[in-house]
């Protein structure tokens, strides 16, 4: 049985994720630790990401259609030694815009265009909808950052792989 389609797409989001490094011309070293969905890491893991699937809204293309399309809200976090200065969680926020944008392309289509899998795209469009600074609750202190994008494709009807 081959993965979903978005196991395949939150896969290639955490490998894009693993090539922020500055030996890649990434400001931070943020991508050491990668991880799908891991909500807690101990302050001595840190940096790290995770990333996270949200709740996927679907459509059918028409009665007719045997294609159903769907986006999904990715969150991808960054989290930060407690008390890091505001300017660390905004470089960290860069990083993961251009890890996301990819090197030499401004392409808003770049999962469709540039994370093949078996040579077909994994997404018809990739957009950008948030991204922020996160802090303790009750306080000011900075805990990590935030980018969340969109990410709408398509699979057959009621068929999660194609």
């Amino acid at each position: 049985m081959a993965d979903p389609k978005d196991q395949k797409i939150i896969a290639a989001i955490v490998t894009r994720m693993q090539t922020i490094l500055t030996a890649n011309g990434y400001q931070t070293n943020n991508g050491t630790r990668v991880a799908d969905s891991r909500p807690n890491w101990d302050q001595t893991e840190l940096p790290a990401i995770s990333v996270f699937q949200g709740r996927a809204e679907s459509q059918e293309q028409s009665n007719a259609s045997r294609k159903t399309v769907h986006e999904m809200p990715v969150m991808i976090k960054v989290f930060l030694e407690r008390g890091t200065d505001a300017s660390n969680a905004r470089i960290a926020i860069a990083d993961v815009k251009k890890a996301i944008r990819g090197t030499g392309s401004q392409s808003d289509n770049y999962l469709a265009e540039r994370w093949p899998a078996s040579g077909i795209g994994l997404a018809m469009m990739t957009r950008e909808t948030a991204y922020s600074i996160e802090y303790a609750e009750g306080t000011f202190e900075i805990t990590g950052a935030q980018v969340e994008i969109a990410v709408q494709f398509i699979t057959d009807k009621f068929n999660a792989e194609q």
